[in-house]
């Protein structure tokens, strides 16, 4: 009700006291203006919490009940304005905390090859082999995936340990590609 007073307002005022006041050519202008009376620590304070009618009041200097259709039509184009600016940089700010915590998420699912731990184990494969196979068991069960140990595979350990550390790391790869491919479609 009051949008719809304040745009009669304004087809009905003269706006030429607005306009010389602010040196502008139109409503467009002031609304994009920033801190029109030119109070930087109210200012700072309003676009800090557009909604709050006691920065409003003190800006103005008088209750916004006070305020005559101009001032009303300012206070109104700044507010939404400012408002819709607050709401942009909270999303921002929102894409921003997303985007820190899907790092994180791709540092702690980072490859293999850059695994420390997995790097010292397969230095020496055949010395190592069953701790890489935990190291496979654990890492598997984190991806929510089961894993078959070689033994119960190969009981005759007819096929080259080897070859199947290298499997099972592309298999391990491909899993956390695909997580993260999840991850991030599902996200944005």
């Amino acid at each position: 009700m009051l949008r719809l007073i304040a745009i009669v307002a304004l087809l009905t005022c003269p706006l030429s006291a607005l306009w010389a006041q602010f040196d502008m050519n139109s409503i467009h202008e002031v609304a994009t203006m920033d801190d029109p009376y030119r109070k930087p620590e109210i200012w700072k304070r309003i676009s800090e919490d557009p909604d709050s009618d006691y920065w409003w009041r003190i800006y103005f200097g008088k209750d916004l009940f006070d305020l005559s259709s101009e001032e009303y039509i300012l206070y109104e184009s700044i507010r939404e304005r400012l408002i819709q600016t607050k709401e942009s940089e909270k999303e921002v700010q929102q894409s921003h905390v997303y985007s820190y915590n899907l790092s994180n998420k791709v540092l702690q699912t980072e490859s293999l090859k850059d695994d420390l731990i997995y790097r010292e184990l397969t230095a020496n494969i055949s010395k190592n082999f069953f701790l890489i196979e935990d190291y496979f068991s654990q890492k598997f069960n984190e991806m929510g995936m089961d894993y078959i140990f070689y033994q119960d595979a190969y009981p005759n350990e007819d096929y080259n340990r080897m070859h199947w550390v290298r499997e099972h790391e592309m298999q391990l790869e491909e899993m956390i590609k695909m997580q993260l491919v999840e991850l991030i479609s599902t996200n944005y």
